[in-house]
C-alpha cells in the first residue's frame, strides 16, 4: 500500500532510510515516528500562522495526544512496530488533519487560554466533562478526518439540538444525574468551518469564534472560562499583545 501525502511520504522515506545499497527499513518504531508527528505538526501550523501574519508560540504534543495518535495508528496492537501498510492507512486521517491545522494555526497553537483541547476521544472528553457545569464545552480533534468535534454539557432532559437557536443535531453522549455531555462534528473547509446536525444538515460559518458565538448552549470553554474572554484572549495574542501559544 503507497503513501498518497507527499509530506507524509517523505516522511516515511526519511524514517526508512539506509545507508548504502541496503533495502530501506520495513518498519519505524513509534517513538521514533511519534517525535516527528509532533514536529510536523507544529511546523504546518506556524509556518500557516507566520504567512498569515500572527504572532504563535510552539505547542508540543501531550501525553494524552500522543496516546490517542498511538491508537489511531496501532488500535490495541501489543508491538510498536509501525509498518508501511498501517503507516499509509494513518496518513489518510493525519494529512487532512494537517491540513486543518493549517487552517486555523492561531487556534491549535494558543495553550494559554487553550481553546482546541487537543486529541481526545468521545469517552476522554466525557469523562473531562463528567462534573462540569451546563454550558461548558471543549473544541478536540475528530477521529473523522479532516474535522473537529465539540463535546459540550447540557440538561440530561434538553435536547441535543437545541445547541443552536436554529436547528437540532448532535448525538448523546453518557448520562448524569442531571446533565449529559454531548457531542458535535465540525468539518474544517479551506475558508469555513460547518457543524453538522444529521438528518438536518449543517450550518456554514467563517470561523470557529462565529460557530460558538451562535451556538447558545456553549456558554464557557472547559474547564469554566467564558467562551468570549478565550476568543478574545487568542485573537490578542495572535495580534501580538499577550497571552496565547507555548510550549509545553
Amino acid at each position: 500500500e503507497s503513501i498518497q501525502d507527499r509530506r507524509c511520504a517523505q516522511l516515511w522515506a526519511r524514517l526508512t532510510a539506509t545507508s548504502g545499497a541496503a533495502a530501506p527499513r520495513r518498519s519505524v518504531h513509534w517513538r521514533c515516528l511519534s517525535q516527528d508527528l509532533g514536529l510536523m505538526l507544529s511546523r504546518e501550523a506556524q509556518r500557516a500562522a507566520s504567512a498569515a501574519g500572527a504572532k504563535a508560540g510552539r505547542r508540543a504534543l501531550s501525553s494524552g495526544d500522543l496516546l490517542f495518535i498511538r491508537r489511531k495508528l496501532l488500535g490495541d496492537k501489543g508491538t510498536m512496530d509501525v509498518r508501511l501498510e498501517e503507516f499509509a492507512q494513518f496518513s489518510r486521517w493525519w494529512a487532512p488533519l494537517l491540513d486543518c491545522v493549517a487552517r486555523m494555526p492561531v487556534e491549535w497553537l494558543s495553550t494559554s487560554p487553550e481553546l482546541i483541547r487537543g486529541f481526545a476521544s468521545r469517552e476522554d472528553a466525557e469523562a473531562s466533562l463528567a462534573t462540569a457545569a451546563p454550558g461548558t464545552f471543549l473544541i478536540r480533534w475528530s477521529s473523522s478526518a479532516g474535522s473537529l468535534a465539540i463535546s459540550f454539557v447540557d440538561e440530561a432532559v434538553a435536547a441535543a439540538g437545541e445547541l443552536l437557536r436554529h436547528a437540532p443535531g448532535g448525538t448523546g453522549g453518557t448520562p448524569s444525574a442531571a446533565t449529559t455531555v454531548y457531542h458535535c462534528l465540525v468539518g474544517v473547509d479551506p475558508d469555513s468551518v460547518s457543524i453538522f446536525f444529521g438528518a438536518q444538515g449543517q450550518r456554514r460559518y467563517r470561523n470557529l469564534r462565529e460557530l460558538a458565538a451562535d451556538c447558545t448552549k456553549l456558554t464557557h470553554v472547559y474547564p469554566g472560562e467564558p467562551k468570549e474572554a478565550v476568543f478574545n484572549a487568542v485573537a490578542a495574542a495572535a495580534r501580538g499583545g499577550g497571552g496565547g501559544g507555548g510550549g509545553g
